[in-house]
């Protein structure tokens, strides 16, 4: 699992309110290829956060260029 703070700063209510409705959208998209499964959607403290399944990958510098 990979658990994520969103950045609020500078968002008005409308803009809080969207950032959850697309969190929520993904989350009901179940399982894809190409999106990320959402677990969890919540606020805590003031700040909403998302869990999400944890993806593979490799680290920058090991990236070929």
């Amino acid at each position: 699992m990979a658990f994520a703070l969103i950045k609020t700063e500078g968002l008005d209510a409308t803009g809080r309110e969207r950032i959850t409705r697309e969190a929520q959208a993904m989350g009901r998209m179940g399982t894809h290829p190409h999106v990320v499964t959402i677990f969890e959607i919540g606020e805590e403290g003031g700040t909403p956060y998302v869990v999400t399944e944890l993806l593979g990958g490799f680290a920058q510098s090991s990236r070929a260029l």
